[in-house]
């Protein structure tokens, strides 16, 4: 999921082959898009203009978000992908990263469709791989291995440096670049959401200690908050200076897959999926506000998160509304 630069739409994606436009402030369904596979994916442009979605086909697509058209097919020329499973734009909007099981990482130009980079990656047997642009463009880190993080220069594929974070520190593939480019978060199987140096690969700090595995991870756009999705059900509030938790968040029983801030620090939205007997059963996406006592009050510790917008999607894809008083 992915909210678009103004903050008022909030795009999600489904294993029902379909993105989805919502308004952050009704809740309201605005329009669906069909997509060729479920997605693995989302990444929208930083003008606001279209949504990059990547799935199990091996091919990445782009969309117009306003119309629903589709403006692009991102083919590989240096061979068959296969699953992609992370999906990044650069900072000015002119390139997508993708990386695929494949063992290969692939930078398209977002104009022409042209794939100008392919360069080899770690990848797990069985998972995921995140990609992600620093934020002045100028390189990409990639979360495969549990306990590896690599660097590669976003305009020659040059791989530039690898971070071995040590076993203590395994855990999936969700990584996290600080707005200014300082630092990157990552999360562990032990239940930490640890903050390392993005320079030297020195830890700085770890928190989230004591919960369970943690998911998903995130720096708010203005550097205040690292937000922690774990799998039981809560989202944790992290003070991104000191990686003590502030506030924490909780939903029902689930796990919590999937966060998004918008790009003014105002809401976080966090997507769960429920199982049943290991299967997958449906879920739910919480858009809550980051009310202005939540900075005023930092040392106070005081919990005024406000759910604004709960959206439900069963099983089979049709989606419901539910808008709570706050």
């Amino acid at each position: 999921l992915a909210f678009t630069p103004d903050g008022k739409k909030l795009i999600t994606g489904n294993q029902d082959q379909h993105l989805r436009v919502w308004d952050v402030e009704s809740g309201q369904l605005i329009s669906s898009i069909k997509t060729p596979t479920s997605g693995r994916g989302i990444a929208i442009s930083p003008n606001g203009l279209h949504v990059a979605y990547c799935g199990v086909a091996a091919t990445a697509c782009i969309w117009e978000i306003e119309s629903g058209k589709l403006v692009r097919r991102l083919h590989s020329q240096f061979g068959y992908p296969g699953m992609q499973m992370g999906i990044d734009y650069s900072p000015d909007g002119k390139r997508i990263a993708v990386s695929c099981l494949d063992g290969f990482a692939r930078i398209w130009e977002t104009d022409s469709g042209r794939e100008v980079q392919k360069f080899a990656i770690r990848v797990p047997r069985n998972g995921g791989c995140s990609i992600n642009f620093t934020p002045d463009g100028n390189h990409v880190l990639v979360k495969g291995s549990p306990s590896q993080v690599q660097m590669f220069d976003a305009h020659t594929g040059v791989l530039i440096k690898e971070f071995d974070l040590g076993p203590d520190s395994a855990g999936g593939p969700n990584l996290a670049i600080s707005p200014d480019g300082q630092q990157f978060v990552i999360c562990t199987f032990r239940g930490q959401a640890i903050v390392y140096d993005l320079k030297t690969g020195n830890k700085i700090g770890d928190g989230s200690k004591g919960f369970a595995d943690v998911s998903s991870v995130l720096f708010s756009p203005d550097g205040r908050w690292i937000a922690a999705g774990h799998h039981h059900g809560s989202v944790q509030l992290l003070d991104a200076r000191t990686h003590t938790q502030r506030f924490k968040l909780n939903h029902q029983r689930a796990h919590v897959g999937s966060l998004a801030f918008s790009t003014d620090s105002r809401y976080l939205a966090s997507a769960t999926i429920r199982f049943d007997k290991d299967h997958h059963t449906g879920g739910d996406i919480r858009i809550w506000r980051m009310s202005p006592q939540m900075t005023q009050n930092l040392e106070k510790n005081q919990t005024v998160h406000s759910l604004i917008t709960l959206i439900f999607s069963p099983a089979n894809g049709k989606p419901c509304f539910h808008q709570p008083k706050c």
